[in-house]
């Protein structure tokens, strides 16, 4: 018996101090995201500053609706393509089955940075492929006109994701397939339901556990991935990952502990929504094994609890969604006229960044500023930066700093309040 209780109090003090290592970070987060200073180490007092805060910084918000919107599109797309990879493979014999989750295997023991140089490859390659077709084409015929030049942006990140995505569904979904009773769906076929009916009433619920448990780990890898982002986002888009990652060259901003805190909290609340409904089903099963008698039928909605969690979660992504959403639109000008270069060119559709009327002009994604430096015009690499209309007219317009060939700076420029951040590549 001591010896047993030995154990136990040493079993005890060991799963304390490994809870303690893996949460302490988090805890430590949640907790300072709520001081009033801007510290991360020195408690100044409770406060919901930096909450405030973070509703009014436009970066980090842009990154936030950014990051979700692939998230949640990737996961999508991924759970779906993933959930009928998996009922292919189940249908296939032993050995083509095989050969094909092992190849399904590569992409989750690749690492990330051989992932993501190989899809910057191939979208590079792709690229100057349909540049020389599409030009082969406009020479030919002028009826449709394709465009002859493709970046790298929002839908190479898309793409990107569900290429990594899909096989942890397709790992998920598995399982279930083979735990699964092959011969439900010729039951139900023989018992007048259509194949697609037998799929939607026999197979999908059978499976739901496995294509809801891949959709979560699709969205969680979605929204940590930074790796595979990072050389497939281009400069026009950028997750929240990638800009902490470019706080960090300075130092990291309380705002990040505030939505770290928010996803976190949310991530929480979705898994025990959904941990509570499989503890419900799964007692209803044990119920149902136990009593020799025919079980009542499932409720086919949960309980208030449930619904109330479940539409809160609802509402607060519906919200977090709109809000970023709004600050995303509001980011950009973008000016479709012509506009005259020094060298005597003209240039059309230049995105400009966000101008704040009240923290002065401030660039919210970083800038690759080709060809030439900045001109005493205000072009900055043939974009023009234009002043808010709220800001005085005499406010002096912002260069970056002359730079040789081959050089690339990053670079933070201090108005007051206001951070310009540039990236140059000179003479590419």
């Amino acid at each position: 018996m001591r010896q047993r209780k030995g154990n136990s109090v040493g079993d005890r003090i060991l799963m304390i101090l490994v809870g303690l290592f893996l949460y302490a970070p988090i805890i430590i987060l949640i907790v300072f995201s709520f001081n009033a200073g801007n510290s991360s180490s020195v408690w100044k007092g409770f406060s919901l500053h930096w909450y405030a805060e973070l509703l009014q910084n436009r970066l980090i918000m842009h990154s936030v609706y950014t990051t979700l919107l692939v998230s949640l599109l990737a996961t999508l797309i991924a759970t779906v393509a993933g959930t009928f990879a998996a009922i292919g493979f189940y249908a296939m014999r032993r050995k083509p089955r095989e050969t094909l989750m092992a190849v399904n295997n590569i992409p989750m023991m690749n690492a990330d940075i051989v992932t993501g140089v190989s899809l910057c490859l191939l979208f590079v390659v792709f690229f100057n492929g349909w540049g020389a077709f599409a030009g082969w084409v406009n020479s030919w015929q002028s009826a449709v006109v394709l465009p002859e030049r493709l970046t790298m942006g929002f839908g190479t990140l898309l793409i990107a994701h569900v290429c990594f995505n899909i096989p942890y569904v397709l790992l998920s979904v598995g399982p279930k397939l083979r735990q699964m009773d092959r011969n439900l769906i010729d039951a139900a076929q023989d018992l007048g339901c259509t194949w697609m009916q037998a799929f939607w009433k026999v197979m999908i619920p059978e499976i739901k556990p496995g294509i809801v448990s891949g959709a979560l780990t699709a969205f969680t890898m979605s929204i940590d991935d930074f790796i595979i982002s990072y050389f497939t986002a281009g400069t026009s888009s950028s997750t929240l990952a990638m800009t902490i990652y470019g706080m960090t060259k300075k130092r990291v901003s309380p705002e990040i502990n505030a939505v770290s805190t928010l996803l976190f909290v949310t991530v929480i609340l979705l898994l025990a929504v959904i941990n509570l409904r499989e503890n419900h089903a799964e007692h209803h099963r044990a119920a149902h094994r136990e009593t020799s008698a025919p079980a009542p039928a499932p409720k086919k909605h949960p309980g208030l609890g449930k619904k109330l969690a479940a539409g809160g979660l609802a509402c607060v992504l519906l919200a977090t969604l709109i809000v970023t959403g709004t600050a995303a639109r509001s980011e950009r000008v973008v000016d479709r006229h012509p506009r005259q270069l020094p060298d005597g060119g003209e240039q059309r559709g230049a995105v400009l960044p966000y101008q704040d009327g009240r923290r002065g002009l401030r660039c919210h994604r970083s800038l690759r500023l080709h060809d030439r430096p900045a001109d005493p015009g205000g072009y900055v690499g043939g974009a023009e930066l234009r002043p808010h209309p709220q800001l005085p007219e005499d406010r002096p317009p912002v260069h970056p700093p002359e730079l040789r060939p081959g050089e690339q700076v990053h670079r933070s420029l201090h108005l007051g309040q206001r951070r310009h951040h540039l990236q140059h590549r000179h003479g590419v």
